[in-house]
């Protein structure tokens, strides 16, 4: 597993060549205590990296509301990304299932 800066959203895990990556916004190192905490939660992606297991670790921490509101503290842009559901990063497609799901959800109450 590898750990490298970016200074595009939050945190992210996926799997390059092989290898799980974690790229994690190098302005989190300003909050000590939140960059464990979400370093933390993307090593949990790649040890349960199911689609349900997936879905149910971002489920949960979005009711863990101290984390919650250590991130309100982050730059607005940052948190915007955070929640992109698709986006293009080295010219491939990227997804986030969880926000996926969850939008398609509120969508269909919406609709109904």
């Amino acid at each position: 597993m590898r750990i490298i800066s970016t200074d595009w959203g939050i945190g992210y895990t996926f799997t390059e060549h092989n290898q799980d990556t974690i790229e994690m916004n190098k302005g989190l190192k300003k909050y000590p205590r939140l960059y464990h905490s979400i370093l933390q939660h993307e090593i949990s992606h790649i040890k349960n990296p199911s689609f349900f297991d997936t879905l149910k670790i971002d489920f949960m921490d979005m009711f863990d509301f101290e984390k919650q509101s250590q991130l309100n503290k982050l730059p607005i842009k940052m948190r915007l990304q955070s929640i992109c559901p698709i986006w293009f990063y080295k010219g491939q497609i990227c997804t986030n299932m969880f926000y996926i799901v969850l939008y398609s959800l509120i969508l269909i109450i919406i609709v109904l």
